[in-house]
């Protein structure tokens, strides 16, 4: 079965993925992306509270073009954190590690991260980890709209996972 992403273009272009002690960290950086005009999924903001909340979640993940972790101890503790990951690594979609905390992911988090974009924004400006992120992001959506020569199903590219950029 084909992936939703795989076939049209995302509805959003990152999932922001955060533990609730991160909160205001994650919708700072979400209101920053989007006043240059990259659209997030987050949580506090997008999350219907009617709804099934894990069935929202996996939809949100696969109509995005990116998952964004915003790294932390708190979120080295989230098992909400690790789904979203180890979801958006199911369907084949680029992570970024957006680092807040001078530390590491746990092993389980390594695990789906290792080849991932990190970004270390724990120090410095922020606008500037900001840009980096939506430098990246135009990267990742031109090959996301663009199938490669041998029109392979974008699920399947490999492209991304060859290696960890640190920035």
């Amino acid at each position: 079965m084909e992936s939703k992403s795989s076939v049209s273009k995302p509805e959003f272009d990152i999932f922001i993925s955060y533990a609730k002690a991160d909160e205001k960290k994650a919708l700072e950086i979400c209101n920053a992306l989007e006043a240059q005009s990259v659209l997030c999924w987050v949580a506090a903001r997008n999350l219907s509270p009617d709804s099934k909340q894990s069935d929202e979640i996996t939809r949100a993940i696969e109509d995005s073009a990116c998952l964004v972790i915003i790294l932390s101890g708190a979120a080295n503790e989230s098992h909400l954190v690790e789904a979203d990951v180890e979801q958006a690594v199911s369907y084949g979609k680029p992570v970024f590690s957006f680092r807040i905390e001078d530390i590491l992911p746990t092993e389980k988090l390594q695990l789906f991260t290792s080849n991932a974009h990190w970004i270390d924004a724990w120090h410095g400006n922020l606008r500037e980890h900001i840009d980096r992120i939506t430098d990246a992001l135009q990267s990742v959506s031109q090959t996301l709209n663009h199938p490669d020569a041998n029109d392979k199903p974008k699920q399947k590219r490999t492209w991304f996972g060859l290696m960890r950029k640190r920035w």
